[in-house]
Parts: structure tokens; sequence; C-alpha cells
């Protein structure tokens, strides 16, 4: 009877840690996210740095809810243990926001955007040495911006500028409305390497002249000269193409 009791006790145990969750608000400054479900009702602030841990999953609850980050960011997911960030059922979150400059990197690994307005924003006035971004999925993202917005960077003054680099490699971007989207490819300080990803119906909006088109890849170039961007196509009968555009907006 007693080990009834305690089997039971500690069933319940499990099934309430499996479902449980916490909620997020305020500011913080340094925030480690362990294998748990968050939720978020409206912004909140990472003044230092933000750790995602493998299996975390992030729900964002109002068209509001963001999380703007001001210092690093390390998503730690895993190929057998995903993270997830999301907008709760009839809503659309915004995403995460990175702002300031800091000299420290952001290293996102194996985490799914899905159901989001703008799943990453690298706002104006952001500066990082460093941002990779691999092996993530973005599905079914539904703001008309961008799927991954980078506005340009704010170099510390320097009589040696430093350079920012960003990298987007081995994702997936499918059911997305939105293209990836780049305020100036041609920036002296930015250098953006986007290579061996997948795209696999997405709805691309815009149609009149210097908007999205249908243009998965969306920035400014102005006249350079030989430019081209190379990005692995996959339709819908999955047969795989390759765009060279000389001209990405």
């Amino acid at each position: 009877m007693y080990k009834k009791i305690i089997l039971i006790l500690l069933l319940a145990i499990g099934f309430q840690e499996a479902f449980s969750q916490d909620t997020l608000s305020g500011n913080y400054g340094s925030l480690i996210l362990t294998k748990k479900n968050y939720v978020l009702n409206d912004v909140i602030a990472v003044s230092e740095s933000l750790v995602v841990e493998a299996g975390a999953q992030i729900q964002l609850n109002s068209g509001t809810a963001s999380i703007v980050c001001l210092g690093t960011i390390q998503f730690k997911g895993t190929p057998t243990d995903r993270i997830r960030v999301t907008s709760s059922k009839g809503k659309t979150g915004n995403g995460i926001v990175v702002k300031g400059m800091v000299n420290g990197d952001i290293d996102i690994q194996y985490a799914t955007f899905d159901s989001l307005s703008i799943p990453l924003l690298f706002s104006d006035g952001w500066y990082r040495p460093r941002v990779l971004i691999r092996n993530c999925q973005f599905i079914n993202n539904l703001g008309s911006q961008a799927v991954v917005h980078v506005m340009n960077p704010q170099i510390p003054f320097s009589d040696n500028p430093p350079v920012s680099s960003i990298q987007i490699s081995q994702c997936l971007f499918g059911g997305n409305t939105a293209p990836l989207r780049f305020e100036d490819m041609r920036g002296d300080n930015l250098k953006i390497d986007v290579f061996a990803n997948t795209f696999t119906c997405n709805k691309i909006s815009g149609y009149a002249q210097y908007t999205y088109s249908n243009n998965i890849l969306f920035g400014k170039l102005d006249m350079i000269p030989d430019a081209k961007f190379n990005a692995n196509i996959r339709e819908k009968d999955r047969k795989s193409t390759r765009l060279n555009s000389s001209h990405a907006n």
C-alpha cells in the first residue's frame, strides 16, 4: 500500500515538473534558462549575458513580448535536444532583439524559431565582434519585415576600426512570409556569410520596386561590381537549385 502511494506521488511530481513553467518579467543582469518551459507576457531585458540551455522552451504570450539582449548570447541546443522559441496559440510574439555595443559574441545553435513576428532583430546601434547562427530552424514565422533582420552595426571608434561578422549556415527556412534582410550588404565593417542553408515554401512579401519582391535575401548593394550571393533553394518538388544574384534588392 505504501509503495503504491509513494509511486503515485513520484509520478505526480514528475508530471508537474514536466509541465511546469516559469514566467519571466522585468530586467535581468545575467539570465540562464535551463531545460524548462518559460513564458513571457511582455518585454524583458538582459543586460549582461543570456544563456539558453538545450531543451529550453520559450513561449511569447503577446504581440509585445520579446527578449531584449544588451550583452552576449548563447543558445546551446543539441541535435537531439533543440531549443524552441515560439508564440502562444492565437498570438504573435516578437522574438530576440539585439541592442547595444558589446565586445562579446553571439552563438545560436540548434534552436527552432516559429510563429514569431521577427525571430532575430539586430537593432540600430548594435555591435558584436562575431555572430554565429548555425543549425537552426526558422519555420512558419508570420511577420512581413524579416526572419532575420540585421541593421548596420555601430562600430567602436578607432584608428583601426574592427569588423563585425555574421554567419548564417546550415539552417532551415520554411513557410515564412519574409526574407533575410540586411540594411547594407556593402558596409566595410560588416562581413556577411550566408551559406549551406535550405529555403523551402517561403512566401515573400512585396512586389513594388525596391521591396522584398521574391528574393529570400534582401538588402542594399549599391553598385558593387560582380557582387554575388549564393543560396541553396529547395522548392516544393524538392529539387535543389542555386540562386546567383548580383542584386539583392
